[in-house]
């Protein structure tokens, strides 16, 4: 059971805030009268006439030894001689229903620093009840997208710079965002891969986008010309469109695969490692995305080995992390694949980048584990392996049959 707290004047839609999304009263009506979930109104008063739910003087009715403390005596107007303020009515209500699971209160003042409630604006709390997240059994649950027609896992009209903070921080992660903002007078809506503010604890911050398309430049957006921050999973094509160079395109590669490992399309990424032209960025790109595959599709990646092997074999390969991580993860799941380069691989044990060294003994530890005999004769060819520091660990079958050998288990 989840307990509501409704303010009204620029909560709900009777009176409405002028530049954000209100709660329907008929949102309200429907959790008041068609769930099991107790509402109560905690602002204007006239909204428990509206939507026939309980008010202050019904929260306090409750309390009755306590009447006089928190109403006093009724006026001939019909009022009380005072009322609770809006904290102390949350803590009245919250002591009648200790059973409840959850306390929302919806209002457009922050009462976010109420023990035992969570609060949201109207602007917040509209899309979490489209998405589900208060009571996935509402009516009102449906799939949200963003207005660039994008699903969307979250968004957020920020009412003010701490509650656009703390939607950063939860959704730090994600793999797109959609901004909605004003720019003199016109607005503009745009995808970003990255999204970041310039100082948090200032009262006005400015939000630094960086968009998906790779031509376009980093922008920033004062706080107050945000319209709509929202968390979508761009498109593969989002990334890659418009790009003409086959640098452009590893770059493009490498930000799908972070997202979209799925989509990525082995044959594109290997038609660009199998060019001996081009810058090294270029192919530590190409590498990354095919890395990032390799975790999601390792038996996709398969067709990599001949292009890897050539590379492992150049004097200052480029992306050696990547290419053996790549190896590792094919050999997980068809080691006698990778075995035949137990020789290429073998040098890298002895690299002095940690994360190549690793990577080079996972690919050992996985040719050792279900081809022994290959990694054997690797082994008996590298003679610095016998002498090796003790931080090598490349598989139990290594260590037996070599046990002067001073390989880890």
């Amino acid at each position: 059971m989840t307990v509501f707290a409704f303010d009204r004047d620029w909560t709900v839609d009777v009176n409405p805030h002028p530049r954000h999304e209100a709660v329907p009263l008929e949102c309200v009506r429907y959790l008041a009268h068609e769930t099991l979930h107790p509402v109560y109104a905690i602002g204007n008063q006239d909204l428990a006439e509206e939507a026939a739910i309980p008010g202050v003087a019904d929260i306090v009715g409750q309390h009755e030894d306590d009447w006089e403390q928190w109403l006093g005596e009724k006026k001939s107007s019909g009022r009380y001689e005072k009322f609770p303020k809006r904290r102390e009515r949350l803590s009245l209500i919250a002591d009648l229903h200790p059973e409840a699971e959850d306390f929302i209160v919806i209002d457009d003042l922050d009462l976010s620093d109420v023990s035992s409630w969570e609060h949201y604006h109207a602007w917040e709390f509209v899309p979490a009840i489209k998405q589900g997240l208060i009571d996935p059994d509402l009516p009102w649950v449906e799939d949200m997208s963003a207005d660039g027609g994008l699903p969307t896992k979250a968004g957020i009209m920020p009412g003010s710079p701490v509650n656009l903070v703390s939607f950063i921080d939860e959704y730090a992660d994600a793999p797109g965002y959609e901004l909605d903002y004003e720019d003199d007078g016109t607005e503009q809506s745009v995808l970003c891969r990255s999204i970041s503010l310039d100082d948090k604890s200032s009262d006005d911050p400015t939000l630094r986008c960086t968009p998906i398309d790779p031509e376009a430049a980093e922008f920033d957006v004062e706080f107050e010309n945000i319209e709509l921050l929202s968390v979508v999973e761009p498109p593969p094509e989002a990334f890659i469109s418009d790009v003409d160079s086959l640098a452009e395109k590893a770059a493009a590669f490498r930000r799908v695969s972070d997202v979209h490992p799925e989509a990525i399309n082995i044959s594109s990424v290997l038609g660009i490692l199998d060019r001996a032209d081009g810058p090294r960025s270029r192919d530590e790109d190409a590498l990354k995305a095919l890395q990032r595959v390799s975790a999601a599709r390792p038996e996709d990646c398969t067709p990599a080995i001949p292009i890897l092997r050539t590379l492992l074999t150049l004097d200052d390969p480029p992306g050696l992390a990547d290419m053996l991580l790549t190896l590792a993860r094919i050999g997980g799941t068809d080691a006698e694949a990778i075995a035949p380069l137990s020789d290429d691989i073998m040098p890298y044990l002895e690299a002095e980048a940690a994360l190549v060294q690793t990577a080079a003994a996972r690919c050992m530890a996985v040719i050792a584990e279900e081809t022994p005999e290959d990694a054997v004769e690797a082994v008996s060819q590298w003679p610095p392996l016998l002498t090796a520091r003790p931080m090598l660990n490349v598989g139990s079958k290594l260590s037996t049959a070599f046990p002067e050998s001073h390989v880890s288990v």
